[in-house]
């Protein structure tokens, strides 16, 4: 029975599980600063591949198996919404209103579950794996699913549009960048399922959640405002990304370029970015470039001659 551990299909699934403990040891100076959401994703996440690789135990007697393939189920159902509940702490859904979304969502999905013969009727062989015969009421798990990953998706759009907080609006950024291949790897699972295609998406998903635990695991800490604009200084279009290459370019438009231009150019990026940060406000952005507010009007009016 153990052979079966030894097959190609498990490594997606060990690999997985080695890249989550590996990101947790990356991440482990900003353990304190992490919200609950986050780690309960990852403690989902971890059941969910543990089970995963257990289900290959039960190929020659599926079922056996049907009860670590619901735990199987469970956990990738406390993980999307874990997601779902740590995109409505971002977009700045109030805590208890958040657990309760979250809570209303999970009890139907764990009663269908562990209800014999409503979610699952059993568990059938695919050769190196066990897979769900869908019961009745399997679309409960279908419907929780397809809403916890992408209502996320439409929160953060909608918050980034209208939020005037700089800093929400950039951890909402980063949140959508990691969630998006996420939901999208999800969804396209989900229709493939659906239309009765046989994938195994173990692969794909395995690879989306581990690049999203990375992505969060170091940004989400709310003190760490670098790293968050680390990452979007990454991404075309983002504005952290036309400052760095705005810099870059004075740098390196010619050997001519000289040290009173150079700081010319970085004045006016730093001045640009401090106002934004400050929703406009230019008495606070005078405060936190430690200028007064009469020395930031006359240099905004400099640039704009």
């Amino acid at each position: 029975m153990t052979d079966y551990l030894l097959t190609p299909y498990v490594i997606p699934s060990a690999t997985a599980l080695l890249l989550k403990v590996a990101v947790l040891w990356i991440a482990r100076r900003s353990f304190r600063q992490i919200s609950l959401w986050l780690w309960a994703t990852m403690v989902a996440l971890v059941g969910l591949n543990i089970f995963e690789i257990t289900s290959f135990l039960y190929v020659d007697r599926p079922t056996d198996g049907v009860f670590y393939m619901s735990l199987y189920y469970f956990f990738g159902v406390v993980a999307a919404l874990s997601i779902l509940g740590l995109a409505l702490e971002v977009t700045d859904c109030p805590n208890n209103v958040g657990v309760a979304i979250v809570v209303v969502m999970a009890i139907p999905c764990v009663v269908a579950i562990f209800t014999p013969g409503a979610a699952f009727v059993g568990a059938r062989s695919i050769g190196y794996s066990v897979t769900r015969i869908p019961g009745d009421f399997y679309w409960v798990l279908q419907i929780t699913l397809f809403v916890a990953a992408m209502t996320p998706i439409v929160l953060l759009i909608r918050f980034i549009s209208t939020t005037a907080n700089w800093y929400a609006k950039r951890r909402a950024m980063v949140m959508l960048l990691a969630t998006g291949p996420v939901a999208l790897v999800a969804l396209g699972l989900l229709l493939a399922m659906q239309i009765g295609y046989a994938v195994n998406g173990a692969v794909f998903m395995s690879l989306a959640v581990n690049i999203m635990l990375v992505v969060l695991f170091l940004t989400e800490s709310i003190v760490n405002t670098e790293k968050v604009l680390r990452i979007l200084s990454l991404i075309p279009a983002t504005q952290e990304y036309r400052a760095v290459n705005h810099i870059k370019d004075a740098m390196l438009a010619s050997d001519t370029t000289g040290l009173k231009m150079a700081s010319a150019t970085f004045e006016r990026i730093y001045i640009k970015e401090a106002i934004e940060r400050c929703g406009g406000n230019k008495t606070k952005a005078a405060q936190a470039l430690g200028i007064g507010r009469a020395t930031l009007i006359r240099k905004m009016k400099e640039e704009e001659s």
